[in-house]
């Protein structure tokens, strides 16, 4: 999912920029590894300041899978509150459009004659496993392949949406 969370955690820990580490940080960064989240954070300028007190409590998160479309990642100076604005770019190019296979048009003449091209007839023993998985691996590839000439993949357009 392409999920990302600003949070404010109130957890100090190196790998967000904080310059010590304490029991939240080391638990939020124990949570972290288990997940596909990563730390967005660059540098270690405070997020949060309160008179002399200057620290990286704010982490920015990303799931590994749009981890490259965040760009610019920063902490914006000024006097908004006692947490400073974290500011960063999602630039993401135009989605390619949807491509799907749709089964009810695929042409089953062609299948069968792609499928015979390639399958053919076999001759000989087949006596050890590994034959068996050879032959297997021919014949699963015949049939996605001709499958895939057979019923070839569409372009998927929205306009049959619902409006809601």
């Amino acid at each position: 999912m392409p999920l990302s969370i600003v949070c404010d955690t109130n957890a100090h820990h190196f790998r967000w920029g904080s310059q010590e580490c304490n029991r939240r940080g080391y638990t939020l960064s124990e949570y972290l590894a288990t997940t596909d989240l990563e730390v967005v954070n660059q540098g270690s300028e405070p997020t949060f300041c309160i008179g002399n007190k200057r620290t990286v409590i704010d982490v920015t998160l990303a799931a590994k899978a749009i981890l490259t479309v965040i760009q610019d990642w920063q902490v914006v100076p000024g006097d908004s509150s006692d947490h400073t604005q974290i500011q960063f770019v999602i630039k993401q190019d135009k989605r390619p459009p949807d491509r799907r296979r749709n089964i009810k048009n695929t042409n089953w003449n062609t299948y069968k004659e792609e499928l015979s091209a390639k399958v053919g007839l076999w001759f000989g023993n087949i006596t050890t496993p590994a034959e068996i998985e050879r032959e297997l691996t021919k014949v699963n590839s015949a049939i996605i392949t001709s499958f895939e000439i057979a019923c070839p993949e569409r372009r998927v357009s929205g306009r049959h949406k619902v409006p809601w």
